[in-house]
């Protein structure tokens, strides 16, 4: 792509973005630009520029001008034609150079010598910007010389009345994240101002040097060069933490001894087309790396190498291929597609080709192939009979059908046998009979399937059926059950109310005093005990008609009580001891000290009055 073209193709480029470029703010957006953008024109008829060291100043001679100019100059285009390949950022060096008229505002750009005035490059982006509505140009003015606060604010004035309307407004009147090219375009908006001045402040249309940030790697070597940019540029959120533009610089600062060196040559010969060459490609191996990070990229001589179209084409991420392919020749491109065209043609031509080889059948033995298709028919009718038994007459018939259809045709394979034009060999035919043979097996194998699904498709059929006819005769149970558990019920109700009418209250009874005889009870009971001595368990459940454990509970109740004194052996009978026997007993072992078992049951068999006494109890 020559140059006119890539001017022609860029001269619009922020106009012709999709829609989701366009919502990008221009922080993230990636931006051409140009170092020292306005050298372009340096003036050797004018002295020494102020920004060069004093020495050289004094050694001024058309000579050490005539080096300064070359090694000085970082563009050839001027500003119209940066405009036109796409450079849409200007790095910016001005200062003041008194003329002849005092009242005159004479500021020059300058870079070593000093170029045009200040006000040529204003009128010339001023006009583009009129021609080309949608664009959008940033200038950073970074350098002053011999400036002083007055000759501030008349440049200033000088650019708001040139670019009244113009002015992208500055933080905080907008965020950086709606400073985006579509709503550039739609308020009219096409000049972002950066102003590195503190009275820049004062101005609501000057974008203030803390949103931007153009780290110099400050060095002569291409390797050292690439290394700090990489590095810088992961450094981007600690160098703005609020967020802002970010220049890239890819460019290569000479030192004295190189401009010595090689005095009779440029800064472009010697270092600034191979920086530029490497920056292309650099550009285009990191795309994917560098896209988090770039945004504003600017070189020495933009015109070199498609810098312009390198740096607008990360914005859509164009692949190398696609790139490649934009790139090319267009007859290189055709000449390829014809190619390919025709590549496309023979190989339809060769399938068409194998295609009728393949049709071009000869001659076909029908006769055997017929008889191979009536044995296997007769296999598969044999398998039907084996799988469903209860179909074995209608498999038979089949059979016999079959077999008659076979005879049928082995005779009339006999009467005529058709023979294609041409010879068919003996491998052409075994491999017709081996298809054939494959193709009446599969035939049989799903048939036979389809008779095995059918069989158990039936069986689980009748399986549902019956079981939805157990689940009715459950639910016909059940429902007679209940009816005649209801019904019972309803009977029963029935011969209860029947009872309850013909029951009549003809008297109304008193209660009998229960605590008397309780107590006449009780006393008979103990009474019992103390005349008996002895008494067994069962006697005396037996004589007041009272279970076992419940005389035992009442015997226990009154030795708690103290009404009954005794023991209850282990045969189970209570043995009645007086207080004067327990008394005698316990003389009897304070006197003895210690006293042995047998001792004392001898003793006590004499202290206890084991006779009963004759009781007759009445109980009522």
């Amino acid at each position: 792509m020559n140059q006119n073209n890539m001017r022609q193709h860029n001269e619009n480029w922020m106009r012709d973005l999709p829609l989701f470029l366009k919502l990008k703010p221009l922080t993230h957006l990636f931006i051409p630009g140009s170092h020292q953008s306005f050298s372009d024109l340096l003036n050797k008829k004018l002295p020494i520029a102020i920004d060069v060291p004093k020495v050289l100043r004094f050694v001024d001679s058309p000579w050490t001008r005539k080096t300064i100019e070359r090694w000085g100059r970082c563009q050839e285009l001027n500003v119209t034609d940066q405009l036109r390949l796409g450079i849409r950022y200007f790095d910016v060096r001005v200062a003041f150079l008194p003329g002849e008229c005092e009242q005159s505002l004479d500021i020059f750009l300058l870079h070593g010598l000093y170029g045009r005035p200040i006000k040529e490059v204003l009128d010339e982006m001023y006009t583009f910007i009129i021609d080309h509505p949608e664009e959008i140009l940033i200038l950073d003015i970074n350098h002053f010389y011999n400036f002083n606060d007055e000759l501030h604010r008349k440049f200033l004035g000088q650019l708001e009345h040139l670019f009244n309307g113009k002015f992208i407004p500055a933080p905080p009147s907008l965020s950086l994240n709606q400073v985006t090219v579509d709503f550039a375009q739609q308020h009219g908006f096409q000049l972002l101002l950066f102003y590195q001045q503190k009275l820049a402040e004062q101005f609501s249309f000057i974008w203030p040097s803390s949103y931007i940030a153009s780290p110099w790697a400050n060095t002569n070597n291409v390797q050292h060069l690439w290394q700090y940019t990489e590095h810088i540029l992961t450094s981007r959120d600690q160098i703005l933490p609020n967020g802002g533009f970010f220049v890239t610089q890819c460019i290569l600062t000479p030192t004295w001894w190189n401009i010595v060196r090689h005095f009779k040559k440029s800064l472009r010969t010697v270092m600034a087309a191979k920086t530029t060459e490497q920056a292309v490609s650099w550009l285009k191996k990191n795309n994917v790396l560098l896209m988090p990070f770039l945004n504003i990229v600017i070189v020495d001589f933009v015109e070199l190498f498609d810098f312009c179209t390198t740096v607008i084409q990360l914005n859509f991420h164009i692949s190398p291929v696609i790139n490649k392919l934009i790139t090319m020749d267009p007859m290189l491109i055709c000449s390829v597609l014809i190619l390919l065209v025709f590549m496309a043609i023979g190989c339809i031509q060769i399938y068409k080709l194998f295609l009728k080889e393949n049709r071009n059948i000869r001659h076909v033995n029908l006769n055997e192939l017929a008889a191979q298709r009536n044995n296997n028919r007769q296999q598969q009718q044999a398998a039907r009979a084996l799988v469903g038994g209860r179909h074995a007459g209608g498999v038979r018939r089949r059979n016999v059908a079959a077999a008659d259809d076979g005879s049928g045709s082995d005779s009339g394979g006999e009467e005529s046998e058709i023979k294609l034009p041409g010879k068919v060999g003996k491998k052409r035919l075994a491999k017709l009979r081996a298809k054939e043979e494959r193709k009446q097996a599969r035939e049989a194998e799903e048939e036979e399937r389809a008779l095995k699904r059918q069989l158990e498709e039936e069986r689980a059929e009748k399986r549902r059926k019956r079981e939805e006819e157990e689940e009715e005769k459950e639910r016909q149970k059940e429902l007679e059950e209940k009816r005649r558990l209801e019904e019972e019920k309803r009977k029963e109700q029935e011969e209860y109310e029947k009872l309850k009418k013909g029951f009549t209250v003809e008297e109304q009874g008193c209660d009998v005093d229960i605590n008397e005889d309780t107590a006449n009870l009780l006393k008979e009971f103990v009474e019992y005990i103390q005349k008996a001595k002895v008494v067994s368990m069962e006697e005396l459940a037996g004589q007041f008609h009272m279970r076992t454990t419940d005389v035992i509970d009442r015997l226990k109740s009154l030795l708690a009580d103290g009404m009954l004194t005794g023991v209850i052996d282990d045969r189970g009978k209570f043995i009645f001891v007086t207080e004067d026997e327990m008394k005698a007993i316990v003389t009897f072992i304070k006197q003895r000290g210690r006293v042995s078992v047998d001792d004392l049951v001898d003793y006590s068999n004499k202290l206890i009055n084991m006779d009963p006494q004759h009781v007759t109890l009445q109980c009522s």
